[in-house]
């Protein structure tokens, strides 16, 4: 796969004819054959029919852009308990030191 970038007739003229592989904004991966370009618009040839691929709608994209920007995001933070935390590890040790003494009686 060759990633085209910036799209735009000059760019993409040379495909023009090829399966090809668009990805939208939103992650939405279409697959067909690029039939061509006009007025902004990629044409693709999905399944016999021709789809419509939109790249003017850049004030959409700018406020999707800010609102993804302006998300809020908060973190969840689990309680520790200090003494339950030693107790893990003194037996975590206490078991290391049976199994190293396990290899003297052998």
């Amino acid at each position: 796969m060759q990633i085209i970038s910036p799209v735009h007739e000059a760019t993409i003229a040379p495909f023009i004819g090829r399966c090809v592989e668009a990805v939208l904004i939103d992650g939405t991966c279409l697959v067909g054959r690029l039939v061509g370009i006009s007025d902004g618009n990629v044409i693709l040839e999905i399944g016999g029919g021709p789809a419509v691929i939109s790249s003017k709608n850049v004030n959409k994209k700018k406020q999707l852009m800010n609102e993804l920007k302006k998300a809020k995001t908060s973190a969840f933070v689990p309680y520790y308990n200090p003494a339950a935390a030693a107790a893990a590890a003194a037996t975590i040790i206490a078991i290391a030191l049976a199994l190293l003494a396990l290899l003297f009686v052998i």
